[in-house]
């Protein structure tokens, strides 16, 4: 007898006759299907197992790298925030342009400038970080030769 009605997997509607024959049927090729699904495998446990191991191992190498950069970052941020402030022409060599035009953009890359006696001397780290946030046009060896002349400072307590 067909069975009247659609199955939506919560309830099915019985035979045309009212007998209840044809539910049980349904509902048990649905528990042969779930169960057929179900039977798990030692060799697909062990699939599993593997591709969660590899997953694990990308995910730590994936954040002891990122800790790695962050601590190297930071490290190199202290570095910058305990530089002493550089002159107006080493600050114009490394943006590459002349002292006349730094004092005209100060402003606008919001760094950080003070002036003693007849020289202005500007911090480094708001230049880094205008050169960044512009994607300004810098030289690299003066920051490396500023970085350089800082390392060779004593330490004063």
């Amino acid at each position: 007898m067909p069975v009247s009605g659609v199955w939506r997997g919560m309830s099915v509607m019985g035979p045309s006759k009212g007998r209840g024959g044809g539910v049980n049927a349904l509902q048990n090729v649905y528990k042969c299907h779930m169960m057929m699904q179900q039977q798990v495998t030692l060799e697909s446990l062990d699939r599993k197992l593997e591709s969660l191991r590899v997953l694990l191992t990308r995910l730590l190498d994936t954040v002891s790298g990122e800790n790695a950069g962050r601590r190297e970052t930071k490290e190199k941020r202290d570095v910058v925030a305990e530089m002493p402030p550089i002159r107006n022409v080493e600050a114009a060599d490394l943006l590459g342009m002349s002292t006349r035009q730094l004092q005209r953009v100060r402003r606008r890359y919001r760094l950080v400038w003070e002036i003693r006696g007849r020289e202005v001397f500007y911090q480094l780290a708001p230049i880094l970080h205008a050169i960044r946030r512009f994607n300004l046009c810098w030289n690299a060896t003066v920051l490396d030769r500023l970085m350089d002349a800082h390392r060779s400072l004593p330490y004063v307590r």
